[in-house]
């Protein structure tokens, strides 16, 4: 064993000796109102309680056959890293100024024992050094690494960005700088992780480079600072087409896809040495938390609009969390810490990025009157080629994605949904397990959300499995004629379910607090059955394509409060349903239809509901006027902010 290994072996069994790993550690109190200082206790956390064991330790190896397809081949021994707990724990160590020795050795460990392929370039979403560069960038972090740590890391920055960067506008769209910003590698997420290590590998070789600098070639011979140059260019148009078209292909994604995507624009704000990216970076960070702004439920310290696709995990009540819950926490937005806290956070811990002062009151302010926000979201696509699919467009110039994000929002609930064209070929990413719904402000946990599956299962996936109509106090849902469900169900959060009103005349009443919902089934019966993680109920329809209503309302507009709310849904509401079209008049007055079994298009008063709607972005507090590059934030109090996502070119 040589001197190097038994240092780093002791260092890392030193580290995991005694009491066995807590699985859920609480986020610490914050008494102070300085951020810097709170974020700086929630890495402590992580620091003090959260190294990993030496289990953790152990990345799990992919062995490639004959039969691995596509991008897999890439890589003989793939490396899914993110099981590797070490980068995470060492950057909270360094970032507090403790087991700074620990941190180095995990660094060391994981460039030269799992080390990353120079000539079969694996896909990020296997291997991904951004935790290794962000601790070698971030200037707090970099004092603390050792000249072997630097090394290691120099090393691995090499041979990531070796052949796996390409500039070649006649190669194929993997990796490549030259091609579309809307190729995408394995899914959003994975493929902006890949495309920020190449930026930020880069970057590093060029300005800290010992070995290999910005005048080491890379495999098509042409120098890192080129690569660099390019990845630069690159990255500007990535943030810029982004903002103009909505955010994004996994659309308001609740877990740690959406961590990982937003997490790139913080290494743009925090670590780019370029001017420019840095600013774009910051003002998609503000983007993004602006649009979130606008539907976050401080009471729950969460996302309260849930239209979402790609919701694996606890796929239909999604158990009331969001990724971005313990740093909102940090930030002061509310007063509702996720009751664990997650390695996965030390990247989103260590940024400098601070959401301005409007953003936070937009999040923290009331919800009075009540309004829309719509968003587009980016989503057709084509085919996919060597493991690359493109997100495409309709229209020419006019760039239209045909998929709309609509919500409504009140104090006591927000409604929220996605509608697609059902006679469109959307991405996988955009159509996997969407979600629609209601959420109560009454407890993080009550919601009603609209699945199907593909499977019998409840713990399934699907695809293109329900399309919604979103509007005013109402939702329409039903299966999407495109898609391969099996069966539809609506989950029923415990404390809503609890409280029921069953009519007999259709409608089956709910209530959260000082928030009502009307529920029907337009035709047919429906089962009940405990959900599979015991905080709700399944009610799963006989017919999979009967279409569903949602009539929401409000004690503070029913005099006489939910028994009020009932008679008027039963007096003014008109349902019918013929062939396979439901029409719905609202308690608002409005004319809805959908229909089930036909690729049609939903209609509000007689007209097609506008899946292009002239602005990205649409609500009391965000616009941005499809295809130009300027978001406005307002909030009453406050001068408005303007975000220019334009650049010289």
């Amino acid at each position: 064993m040589t001197k190097h290994s038994l240092l780093v072996t002791l260092l890392l069994l030193a580290g995991v000796a005694g009491a066995a790993r807590p699985d859920r550690v609480p986020p610490p109190v914050l008494a102070t109102n300085d951020v810097d200082v709170r974020l700086l206790e929630c890495l402590r956390v992580i620091a003090r309680e959260l190294a990993p064991d030496e289990k953790q330790l152990q990345g799990k190896i992919k062995q490639t056959t004959a039969n691995t397809p596509g991008v897999a081949k890439r890589g003989l021994n793939i490396m899914v890293s993110r099981w590797d707990k070490g980068p995470q724990y060492a950057l909270a160590c360094l970032a507090v100024g403790e087991h700074v020795a620990e941190a180095n050795a995990h660094i060391v460990r994981w460039c030269r024992d799992y080390p990353i392929s120079r000539d079969q370039p694996q896909d990020a979403g296997d291997v991904d050094p951004r935790k290794i560069l962000r601790a070698a960038l971030l200037p707090e972090t970099r004092a603390r690494l050792t000249a072997e740590t630097l090394a290691a890391i120099e090393e691995a920055a090499y041979a990531f960005v070796f052949k796996r960067s390409v500039i070649d506008s006649a190669a194929p769209a993997w990796n490549n700088a030259s091609r579309s910003v809307w190729a995408m590698s394995g899914s959003e997420n994975h493929d902006a992780n890949q495309k920020m290590a190449n930026l930020l590998a880069l970057q590093f070789l060029c300005l800290h480079g010992q070995r290999y600098n910005g005048d080491t070639p890379l495999a098509d011979g042409r120098a890192a600072r080129a690569h660099y140059a390019a990845w630069v260019a690159y990255w500007k148009e990535y943030a810029r087409q982004r903002a103009r078209e909505g955010l994004f292909c996994e659309v308001a994604q609740p877990g740690s896809y959406g961590r990982a995507t937003i997490s790139v624009y913080f290494d743009l704000f925090d670590l780019a040495a370029d001017p420019v990216l840095r600013r774009l970076g910051g003002d998609m960070a503000t983007l993004h938390f602006a649009q979130l702004a606008t539907e976050f439920e401080p009471r729950t310290g969460t996302r309260g609009a849930i239209a979402i696709t790609r919701a694996k995990d606890g796929i239909d009540q999604q158990f009331g969390i969001h990724w971005t819950k313990n740093l909102t926490y940090a930030w002061g937005w509310h007063n509702a810490p996720d009751e664990k806290i997650l390695e996965g956070e030390s990247q989103i811990f260590t940024t400098h990025y601070r959401p301005p002062a409007i953003v936070t009151a937009i999040a923290r302010g009331p919800r009075l009157p009540a309004y829309l926000a719509t968003m587009r979201c980016p989503g057709l696509g084509g085919g996919k080629t060597n493991e690359v699919i493109e997100a495409l467009f309709a229209g020419g110039e006019a760039h239209n994605s045909h998929l709309r994000r609509t919500s409504w929002i009140t104090p006591e609930y927000m409604l929220s949904g996605l509608t697609a064209d059902p006679a469109r070929h959307y991405l996988a990413i955009s159509t996997q397990s969407r979600i629609a719904g209601i959420t109560f402000a009454s407890g993080v946990h009550d919601r009603l959300t609209i699945i199907g599956y593909d499977k019998a299962d409840t713990k399934s996936i699907s695809y293109s499995a329900i399309n919604t109509l979103p509007w005013r106090d109402c939702l329409l849902a039903g299966r999407d004629p495109s898609g391969k469900t099996v069966a539809t169900r609506i989950y029923v959060a415990n404390a809503l379910w609890s409280n029921r009103v069953e009519s007999t005349n259709g409608w089956l009443f709910l209530r959260g607090g000082d928030g009502f919902c009307a529920l029907r089934v337009a035709a047919g019966a429906y089962t009940v059955s405990e959900a599979h993680h015991k905080m709700g109920v399944h009610l799963t329809l006989a017919d999979k394509d009967a279409p569903l209503i949602f009539q929401t309302g409000r004690a503070a507009d029913h005099s006489g409060g939910f028994a009020g709310f009932q008679q008027a849904v039963v007096e003014q509401t008109r349902v019918e349903f013929s062939g396979h079209r439901l029409c719905y008049r609202s308690l608002a007055g409005d004319e809805l239809c959908f229909w089930v079994k036909e690729p049609r298009l939903p209609e509000i008063n007689g007209q097609p509901f506008a899946l292009n709607p002239p602005e990205t972005y649409a609500s009391p507090y965000l616009t941005l006027l499809h295809g130009t590059d300027l978001a406005r934030i307002r909030f009453p109090g406050f001068k408005e902010l303007v975000l220019d996502f334009s650049y010289p070119r």
